[in-house]
């Protein structure tokens, strides 16, 4: 019931408490720490000092705290999109052209969810059926361009072998809530690309119009 979430989260272990870097959970462990009512009673200020910023989202989730909206399963999972090359190729170049249009694929899904992502991940399947995978962080409110130079980091990092490659898949995890577009928008905006933004709004509203193609 509202007002006694802390209660009711107390007894439990803090294993259950969500985004708490490893290095925390060691530190945890270190301390004898194994319920969460345990850390709640330590207080934000020593919290802060012991592990940072993380020490006040620790205090906050330890007291039932989370501004975070409750999203649907098939929303918390992750966005994916997959393409097979018709020949198989190495160049990285070749590779990083197909991975722009998945990139904007994910993005317009985003923005029509009025979603975000804190990570994309790439994993490409080698013509000998290996795999390689490689994930990279991406902004609070990433336009469709910085999506695309996520994957493009990633991508290098997976390519560590000479074996041409066969298909690829572009996956958003992390999905939350950035506040909306409008929100993605005047921040954005507020930034140091202005324009992006603006060319952003523009390409989405010819393809409103007029079609993916």
């Amino acid at each position: 019931a509202p007002g006694y979430e802390a209660a009711f989260l107390a007894p439990e272990p803090v294993s259950l408490l969500p985004e708490v870097p490893d290095r925390v959970r060691q530190r945890l462990d270190d301390y004898h720490l194994e319920r969460i009512g345990e850390v709640a009673a330590i207080g934000e200020t020593p919290l802060r000092v012991a592990f940072g910023v993380a020490g006040g989202t620790l205090h906050r989730h330890a007291h039932g705290i989370d501004p975070r909206p409750v999203l649907p399963p098939e929303v918390q999972a992750s966005l994916r999109q997959s393409h097979e090359l018709a020949t198989d190729s190495n160049d990285p170049q070749l590779l990083a052209s197909i991975l722009r249009p998945l990139a904007e694929a994910i993005g317009r899904t985003l923005r029509a969810r009025r979603l975000a992502t804190s990570r994309v991940t790439v994993t490409i399947r080698h013509a000998d059926d290996t795999t390689a995978e490689r994930s990279v962080s991406v902004g609070a409110a990433p336009l469709d361009i910085d999506l695309w130079r996520a994957a493009c980091r990633a991508l290098q990092g997976a390519l560590t072998r000479r074996i041409a490659v066969r298909s690829m898949v572009l996956t958003a995890t992390g999905l939350h809530n950035g506040g909306g577009q409008l929100e993605l928008w005047s921040s954005a905006e507020r930034g140091a690309a202005p324009k992006a933004a603006a060319l952003q709004r523009a390409v989405d509203r010819v393809r409103m119009v007029n079609g993916e193609r």
